[in-house]
C-alpha cells in the first residue's frame, strides 16, 4: 500500500540493483517504466587493490554484527571447518549488538584460536590491508543492496563467497567470479574448504572478480549517478 501510494506520484523510482528490487517493485504494482537503475556501489580502486602481503587469515568478514549479516552462520561454519582444518582462521572486521553473544559462542565452542576480532579499523587503507591478508572474503547476509564490502574485497584480488543478495545477483557468475553460498553453515563450510584446497579455482575466481569490479570505479559511478538525476530534472 505504501509503495503504490507514493509510486503513483513519483516521476521515477531509483533502484540500486537490477534484479532483486525491481522484481519486488513490479510485483507490488509499480509501473516498470518508472524504475531507473543507478548504482550506489562505487569503489576507490586506488585504495582497494591487490597488495603483496603475507596471508594471515583464511576467512575475513566485514560488517556490522547484526542478525541480518548472517554472522552466526559463519561462526557455525568455522566450527564445522575446524573438524577438517584444525588451524582455520577467521578475522571479523566490525562491531555491533551481537558482539558479546558472538564472543560467548567462541568461548563455548573453544574457537578462541580460530576467530580474531579487529573491531572497526581506523582507515579504509587498513581495511584494504586486512582483505589482502586474507584468502577468502565471506558474506552470508540475509539481504543487502550491495554489499559494497564484497566489491572492495574483489578489487583487492581475493575470492568472495556470498549469498544471493542485492547487486550480487546482477554481477556474479557462480564459480567464475565468485561462489554463491546458501544460508547454511554447512554450505558455507563446504565452499570455504573447496576454495582453500583448490588453488587454481581460488586464483581463477580472484582474477575474474578483480576484473568484474572495474565497472564500479568511483568517478565513473558518481558521474553516472549525477547524469541520471540531471536527465530526470530536464525530462518532460
Amino acid at each position: 500500500l505504501f509503495i503504490n501510494k507514493f509510486a503513483k506520484k513519483a516521476k521515477a523510482i531509483r533502484v540500486v540493483n537490477k534484479k532483486q528490487t525491481p522484481e519486488f517493485l513490479i510485483k507490488s504494482g509499480v509501473d516498470k517504466g518508472k524504475i531507473i537503475y543507478a548504482s550506489s556501489a562505487y569503489i576507490d580502486l586506488e585504495t582497494f587493490k591487490p597488495l603483496s602481503l603475507e596471508k594471515k587469515y583464511d576467512l575475513v568478514f566485514a560488517g556490522r554484527l547484526t542478525e541480518n549479516k548472517g554472522i552466526t552462520l559463519l561462526l557455525e561454519a568455522v566450527k564445522i571447518i575446524k573438524a577438517s582444518i584444525k588451524n582455520i582462521k577467521l578475522v571479523i572486521v566490525g562491531s555491533g549488538p551481537l558482539e558479546s553473544k558472538i564472543k560467548e559462542y567462541i568461548e563455548k565452542e573453544n574457537l578462541q584460536e580460530n576467530i580474531n576480532f579487529s573491531g572497526w579499523l581506523a582507515t579504509i587503507g587498513d581495511v584494504a590491508k586486512i582483505y589482502n591478508q586474507s584468502r577468502i572474503f565471506a558474506m552470508p547476509s540475509l539481504n543487502e543492496g550491495g554489499p559494497r564490502v564484497n566489491l572492495e574485497a574483489m578489487a583487492c584480488g581475493i575470492p568472495v563467497i556470498t549469498t544471493r543478495v542485492g547487486i550480487m545477483l546482477d554481477i556474479i557468475q557462480d564459480k567464475e567470479n565468485a561462489l554463491f553460498i546458501e544460508w547454511s553453515a554447512k554450505d558455507i563450510a563446504d565452499k570455504t574448504i573447496l576454495l582453500l584446497k583448490d588453488n587454481n579455482l581460488r586464483k581463477k575466481i580472484a582474477e575474474n572478480g578483480y576484473n568484474t569490479v572495474r565497472q564500479f570505479e568511483r568517478k565513473k559511478v558518481i558521474r553516472n549517478y549525477a547524469e541520471t538525476y540531471q536527465n530526470l530534472l530536464h525530462s518532460s
